[in-house]
């Protein structure tokens, strides 16, 4: 099965080398950084191919190493890793000891390290975070208030673990064969398949949230509060005008808002000005941090930035900074 899943990526390959040097510039373009494991390897034994394909938020691939390696992949990517190995084992430094019987998902929270000490080969994702992000907004119907992090560990001969591997390999069979994932419409509705499956099944910060059952249907102010604070994003907007917009009552609007969002209409509208910021600067739509701040009537700089941390875990510029090293 080892040399079939190398050649169906055969036509998408992205690096093959037997230089070492060469293949550790390429990878810290990409905040990976690689070395060999041991003084057992040799730099004349080196070998690695990355093959795949990219999606819009994702990428799917091959990865082999013809000696054991270390990789370090850094938070900086703001992307989540699942490895799949198809040839010998793989030590995460997330506690998981990785063969055919059992994966890993990385989250963006600290640097993490993969080390082989033999040839290895294996089915790779990386999916974007603010794309991960942005599913589960839509499956939590709310923003998300703590950074996503899974449990890291995938059992691959039971369960979801399981199905995702099959689902994968069947998946990059169709790319070899220019088969229906050929089709973008249909690309993006598989990308957004795998990840909706990732946060439903895949034990995380957010599973108990998304495994509840989903609330009743909200009264129509809610619906039209929630519609006129979505359209009304970068307007100075106050709950008055929220409260005029609806046609019912200030103490009505706000107890039916508590009730369905947990949050009052104004703390919503601030979270969902916090996600635009987040977007505008993973983006790159933004030159500066103060664009953002003046566009999305936040006010106060440094309040801003307080806020931006407690909820993203880091500041706005440093996430403006990862955006410019990408």
């Amino acid at each position: 099965m080892l040399a079939s899943m190398r050649a169906l990526f055969e036509r998408q390959t992205i690096l093959h080398s037997r230089e070492f040097d060469k293949a550790r510039a390429f990878l810290s373009s990409r905040a990976i950084e690689l070395d060999l494991s041991g003084p057992a390897c040799a730099a004349e034994d080196f070998e690695v191919r990355y093959n795949g394909v990219y999606f819009p938020g994702m990428w799917l691939g091959y990865i082999h190493y013809g000696v054991g390696v270390t990789a370090r992949i850094s938070p900086l990517r703001d992307d989540f890793w699942i490895q799949i190995p198809l040839q010998g084992h793989l030590a995460s430094s997330l506690g998981v000891q990785c063969d055919r019987t059992r994966g890993v998902i990385s989250s963006p929270v600290d640097v993490h390290i993969v080390k082989s000490e033999q040839p290895t080969a294996r089915l790779s994702v990386s999916i974007h975070g603010d794309a991960l992000t942005r599913q589960l907004a839509i499956l939590l119907d709310d923003l998300p208030v703590a950074p996503l992090q899974f449990r890291p560990e995938i059992e691959l001969e039971q369960g979801y673990g399981r199905s995702l591997a099959r689902v994968l390999r069947c998946a990059a069979l169709e790319l070899e064969r220019d088969g229906w994932l050929g089709d973008p419409v249909i690309a993006s509705r598989f990308e957004e398949f795998v990840m909706t499956g990732l946060l439903l099944s895949q034990p995380s910060n957010y599973w108990h949230a998304l495994r509840k059952r989903a609330r009743p249907i909200a009264p129509r102010d809610v619906r039209r509060a929630l519609e006129y604070l979505h359209e009304n994003v970068a307007e100075p907007i106050t709950l008055g005008d929220v409260v005029r917009e609806c046609g019912v009552p200030g103490r009505t609007l706000l107890k039916h808002f508590q009730d369905f969002k947990g949050v009052s209409p104004m703390r919503y509208l601030r979270n969902l000005r916090l996600q635009h910021a987040r977007d505008s600067l993973q983006a790159g739509r933004v030159a500066r941090v103060g664009d953002v701040v003046s566009h999305l009537c936040f006010g106060h700089a440094g309040r801003f930035s307080i806020e931006y941390r407690r909820r993203f875990g880091e500041s706005p510029s440093r996430t403006l900074a990862k955006r410019k090293s990408t």
